[in-house]
């Protein structure tokens, strides 16, 4: 969905453009595993719905670290590291719960 950027300048981009165009250009590649980091930041809600869709829809495991805890809720599984340990790994709704209760 990011073709009609193609003709554009890198520099000419918007800061969510830019993270579209970069999440399109590792895809591409159709690596093993894809790690995400904040994949949501800089986005409006349509195109983070979008990156949102593109992550559901891999064929793979993929490893997203997000503070964007609505986007979590869909996950198989939400580690939460707190002061560098594992503090809480469970499915969504506990570990997304524990997460709420002790560093909100």
């Amino acid at each position: 969905g990011v073709a009609h950027l193609a003709d554009r300048a890198s520099h000419s981009l918007s800061g969510g453009e830019r993270q579209l165009v970069a999440l399109a250009a590792v895809l591409v590649m159709e690596p093993a595993l894809v790690v995400f980091d904040e994949p949501t930041t800089q986005l409006d809600l349509r195109n983070r719905n979008r990156v949102r869709d593109a992550i559901a829809g891999l064929p793979h495991d993929a490893l997203v670290v997000s503070h964007d805890l609505e986007l979590l809720e869909d996950f198989d599984r939400v580690v939460v590291v707190r002061d560098g340990l594992v503090a809480a790994d469970d499915r969504p709704g506990a570990a997304l719960r524990w997460y709420r209760e002790h560093c909100s």
